[in-house]
């Protein structure tokens, strides 16, 4: 069983949703209490808020998170929270001070009960998923998933359904350091791959994007952009690639495990099976 073809939207979805029904349930609250503390930008906050109170976020896994990002942008969001007296430099890494710590409990707090407000009624398959996952996670090698790995180390949240939005994000970015992997490997720049990725899925590439590897590659031409033949060889086949490695993470799993953790992850509400809720 491909697998990981299988989960990739429902975790997609599932993740996503929760931040979605966090920001239509807290959302008028985030900017009061952010410059209540000192901040003028939540830039970075809402993906590092766990690693931050466990003082291990270092540049490393936020440049590997933020990879489709100019790594000199996340240096400086980071430089511009510790300019700003936010985070200090602890032993394993950046840490929030106290006052952006309260910041950051609540954000987290504020995600538990979207969570717990979008599964209610699913407690018997939070259970269950957490059985099937389990496995899957203790396996994960650092060497292959680097980012998922330093995510998974974090502290498991109390509440059941952060805790597995916590586990499913980790196996989200299972498959982005599949993806990166694939990508890289097939010799694209971060760049050159997001903008593959667009053209790839019919779109056209923002006004910002930077392609320029594309043409020279044979993979796309401009003016106006269009994808190549050989620019849709090249994105299957890295799809096909990160499937493949992110298939590696499931392989503790039977088939029946299998079949049985996407049937569950299909089940929950949120996004477009909000209804089903």
């Amino acid at each position: 069983m491909d697998i990981a073809r299988s989960l990739a939207p429902e975790v997609d979805r599932l993740v996503i949703s929760v931040y979605l029904t966090t920001r239509e349930r807290h959302g008028l609250d985030v900017w009061d209490r952010a410059q209540a503390v000192g901040l003028d930008s939540i830039f970075l906050l809402n993906d590092v808020a766990e690693f931050l109170l466990d003082g291990r976020l270092t540049e490393e896994w936020a440049i590997r998170r933020f990879r489709y990002m100019d790594a000199a942008d996340v240096i400086g969001g980071l430089d511009s929270l510790r300019s700003g007296g936010q985070i200090v430099l602890a032993d394993d890494g950046y840490q929030a001070v106290p006052r952006l710590a309260e910041f950051l409990e609540w954000l987290l707090a504020s995600r538990a009960e979207a969570a717990a407000h979008q599964w209610s009624g699913t407690t018997s398959e939070i259970e269950e998923l957490a059985v099937l996952m389990a496995p899957v996670l203790a396996g994960l090698a650092a060497d292959d998933f680097p980012l998922a790995v330093d995510h998974r180390l974090l502290p498991d949240p109390t509440e059941p359904e952060l805790r597995l939005h916590q586990h499913l994000t980790t196996l989200r970015f299972v498959r982005a350091d599949a993806h990166g992997e694939a990508w890289s490997n097939a010799g694209l720049t971060a760049a050159d791959a997001l903008a593959l990725n667009a053209l790839w899925k019919g779109g056209e590439l923002p006004p910002t994007a930077s392609a320029s590897g594309l043409p020279a590659g044979g993979w796309a031409t401009p003016d106006p952009w269009r994808i190549t033949t050989a620019g849709v060889a090249l994105r299957d086949g890295i799809e096909v690639e990160t499937d493949r490695r992110n298939n590696v993470a499931f392989e503790s799993l039977d088939r029946a495990a299998a079949e049985r953790l996407v049937e569950l992850l299909r089940g929950l509400p949120g996004g477009s099976n909000a209804a089903a809720g």
